[in-house]
């Protein structure tokens, strides 16, 4: 009966690991054999510790919405600094080397003679243009009146019971409606009617440097529009005086003036296409907003004009940044243009400011700004799609690589001037016969229907150590038929742009080898193939990726043998929830979990430790001492297949081919068997086939000399002995 009992324990227990299996929930630490049967084993990496916002010294707010982590090391130096975007607090925190803040971005200084008009067009700060255009009315009405109300109360300019207007009412806030009759008089000077004006007193404009500053453009426009253009804003000298048309200075604090400002800043208020245009009855708006088209095309070309000059003016402009994704510098010691030698650039994705930062990292210039390559470089590369960069690295020649959303032809490669040349690295789906034809038929609009069916998009980048190769993963490939591919997720492309990336392990790298199918109905965990969302790579060829489905990092050499799988999916601070950025420093992984907002640290194990050395050792040639750690991995797991591979390759650079056909044998590695085995039957050959031969060619020689004897014998005989048996 206990045997009966035992036995169905044993079939239950086996039965449960299949299953889990089959539904890749296998537990912490594992990995796959050659039939893609999941081995189990100590993990290779484990967690350690973690840095919130508070131990990093970000303040008690902590991160808000951390999107990536990246650590440079100078080239020629010993600086290592960590770059950490925030994207919600819209800043980069910069760590040193005990994960303490040393300092936070959040805006940079612009030379703007270094940049010509179009660019400066193209630019924008805090996600609006720096050189204004009209088509964002409705949202500029609002920010200038909610800092003019802020100014006003701050300054004293609103009466406590509040300012009161025709009819007898009192208004305590500024809006677009009441404007012309609220601010009148409070703008230039103060009084809130021609009885009590005050000719000395100081207004808004010249009391609120600030605001006055600020609105520069806005003000500018509103008084110039005057139709005898009699007086312009001189908010250019930040002193809030008004111009007259020539230019020179003319100290008018007079009714009729501050009339004239609050009249034509009410007209650029009330021109918007959701209320009406211009204050109603006034003979100004009757004249002059009467062809709404001619009119705000005339505004569009007015204001951006008035803001560019000002901004010239100024000499220099800040760019805030807007929803930043991603940090990377670099620094290039040796360009094909020597006056470009030792570049160090802080680079930039500016989401939703649409633009990628170039920046000297010393002194925090912009150098270069990259937008839409649509907007300057007559290049059509979008379609009139909205650029939105993801993600930026370099390689050794100072290119540019952008990863950017819903952009489906591939990396965007620029030089390092920032001019765009061309996509790379383009993940083509397999197509039908079908499809084919369907595609050469289509019309434009059809085509573009289909576009995400034809390829898909790159979702992470790293650059090796020496600058060449740049280390990409992407989307698995929805083929025309529904099949999905998901082998070429991770890439190694060359300056050329082709994938080089070693699939020489037990399966192509691509994560989880066994998973249940998206078509699975009411899985309670994740289907489908691995998604990766982040890369890293060390100075030996390793990388790990991350695999932002099941919240798993996996870590390959560089032949693309899959070395160990870690983490595990939950919400505590020592497993992972939603991992978006992987760093190496040293043999240690760091993680940044965006859920948890926090970078955690992953330590290599006892085995790991082995692996890691094993490999280091092999990339640089040294087959026997990785040999020797490789064994110190099988005292741990008998069942790591790949350890007995790297012992064999021992044996078979030390020409005993027997032996090292039993590790490859049990390393389930077939070409290397194969090797093994033609030189160990070379080897037989060449030992016994000298003496067989030997044997071989004695014999024949001993025959034929037989042979000739035996004849010669027979012809000599005496003719009696052949009569022998004759009659006589």
């Amino acid at each position: 009966m206990k045997r009966i009992i035992s036995k169905i324990f044993i079939l239950v227990l086996a039965v449960s690991l299949l299953g889990l299996g089959l539904h890749s929930k296998a537990a912490t630490g594992y990995s796959y054999d050659h039939n893609k049967k999941i081995i189990y084993s100590a993990e290779g990496l484990i967690y350690d510790h973690s840095f919130d916002g508070k131990s990093l010294g970000i303040g008690y707010s902590g991160l808000t919405s951390p999107e990536d982590f990246f650590i440079f090391n100078h080239p020629t130096t010993d600086e290592v600094k960590m770059y950490l975007t925030d994207s919600k607090a819209n800043t980069i925190y910069v760590l040193d080397t005990t994960f303490n803040k040393i300092d936070a971005y959040n805006s940079f200084v612009l030379d703007v003679a270094k940049f010509n008009d179009t660019q400066l067009k193209a630019m924008k700060s805090n996600g609006a243009s720096i050189v204004v255009s009209y088509e964002k009315a409705d949202r500029i009405v609002e920010d200038f009146l909610k800092d003019l109300n802020k100014s006003i109360k701050a300054n004293g300019f609103m009466p406590q019971n509040g300012i009161e207007i025709s009819g007898g009412t009192k208004v305590t806030t500024i809006s677009a409606s009441n404007f012309y009759e609220a601010t009148k008089y409070i703008l230039v000077g103060k009084g809130t009617s021609d009885e009590n004006w005050d000719s000395t007193a100081k207004g808004l404009l010249e009391v609120d440097k600030a605001f006055t500053s600020k609105w520069l453009w806005y003000l500018s426009y509103a008084q110039s529009t005057h139709l005898s253009n009699e007086y312009l804003l001189g908010a250019c000298n930040k002193a809030g005086l008004l111009y007259d048309y020539s230019g020179a200075t003319a100290e008018v604090y007079d009714v009729s003036s501050a009339k004239m400002l609050a009249n034509n800043i009410a007209n650029l208020i009330n021109y918007s296409s959701e209320t009406k245009h211009g204050v109603e009855g006034n003979s100004y708006v009757a004249s002059n907003f009467a062809n709404k088209e001619a009119t705000e095309a005339k505004l569009v070309e007015d204001c951006g004009a008035m803001s560019l000059n000002a901004i010239r003016n100024a000499g220099t402009y800040t760019i805030g940044l807007a929803n930043p994704k991603s940090a990377y510098r670099s620094v290039i010691t040796k360009f094909a243009d020597e006056s470009l030698d030792n570049r160090d650039f802080l680079y930039i994705c500016d989401y939703d400011n649409n633009q990628v930062l170039c920046i000297d990292s010393q002194t925090l210039e912009i150098k270069i700004v990259i937008t839409n390559p649509n907007e300057y470089e007559n290049v059509l590369v979008f379609d009139a799609q909205v650029f939105q960069p993801q993600k930026v690295v370099t390689d050794n020649a100072g290119r540019i690589y952008v990863i950017a959303n819903s952009v489906f032809e591939g990396i965007l490669q620029f030089d390092a001037d920032g001019i765009y040349k061309r996509f790379t690295g383009v993940n083509n789906v397999t197509l039908t016969a079908w499809d084919i034809f369907w595609l050469s038929v289509s019309t434009e609009a059809q085509y573009e229907s289909r576009k995400s069916y034809i390829n898909t998009t790159f979702t992470s980048m790293a650059v090796d150590v020496t600058g060449t190769f740049i280390y990409s993963t992407a989307s698995p490939i929805t083929n025309s038929n529904g099949s999905v591919n998901s082998t070429a997720m991770i890439k190694k492309l060359n300056p050329a742009g082709k994938d080089v990336l070693r699939r020489n392990g037990y399966a192509p790298p691509q994560g989880d080898l066994t998973y249940v199918a998206d078509t699975a109905n009411g899985a309670e965990i994740a289907v489908g193939p691995s998604s990766f969302n982040a890369i890293a790579v060390n100075e030996y060829g390793m990388y790990t990726v991350v695999d932002s489905k099941r919240n798993r990092l996996f870590t390959y050499d560089n032949e693309g043998h899959l070395l160990y799988i870690s983490g595990e999916s939950g919400k505590y601070t020592n497993v992972l929830d939603a991992p978006v950025a992987i760093q190496y420093y040293g043999d240690d992984i760091i993680v940044l979990d965006k859920n948890t907002k926090e970078l955690k640290v992953f330590v290599s194990t006892e085995i790991g430790g082995y692996i890691n050395k094993a490999v280091e050792l092999e990339y640089k040639g040294d087959i026997d001492s990785a040999a020797e750690y490789w064994k110190k991995v099988i005292k741990f797991n008998a069942n790591y297949e790949y350890a007995y591979v790297g012992v064999g390759k021992k044996y078979l650079k030390d020409k005993e081919y027997k032996t090292a056909m039993q590790y490859f044998k049990n390393g389930s590695n077939k070409l290397q068997y194969s090797e093994a085995y033609k030189l160990y039957r070379n080897n037989i050959i060449k030992k016994y086939a000298p003496p067989v031969l030997y044997v071989i060619v004695g014999l024949v020689i001993v025959l034929v000399v037989f042979k000739i004897v035996r004849k010669k014998l027979g012809k000599n005989k005496p003719k009696e002995e052949l009569n022998m048996g004759e009659d006589e």
